[in-house]
């Protein structure tokens, strides 16, 4: 059975999310939901998932790689002019040392 939720403290109608009710159907030794189509693509799920478990709920969401956006968010930082690297991620990123005054370090 499906149902729409609409946001009743809106001043226009806003479709807010769509709620399924289910039961746990058994798959082999485990037990497993099935999502209706509607649901994965409102959410943008792809092929690969998290699964997180809190108190009474199961979180799904899209799997995150590792470092995922951190290439992009370097470039930002740089076009920005917000880049400043240590030496420490001089080291870290196998680059060349840079002198002391040129990594913005003071000395006291």
């Amino acid at each position: 059975m499906n149902s729409v939720e609409i946001c009743s403290h809106c001043y226009y109608n806003v479709i807010m999310a769509i709620k399924t009710i289910t039961k746990l159907t058994k798959i082999g030794n485990s037990r497993g939901v099935r999502l209706p189509k509607a649901l994965i693509e409102q959410a943008g799920l792809k092929d690969d998932l998290e699964l997180t478990a809190r108190e009474g709920q199961i979180i799904i969401a899209n799997q995150h790689k590792p470092r995922e956006g951190w290439a992009e968010a370097y470039e930002a930082a740089a076009a920005r002019g917000d880049l400043v690297l240590t030496p420490e991620d001089h080291e870290w990123l196998n680059m060349p040392d840079l002198p002391v005054e040129q990594a913005g370090w003071e000395w006291e």
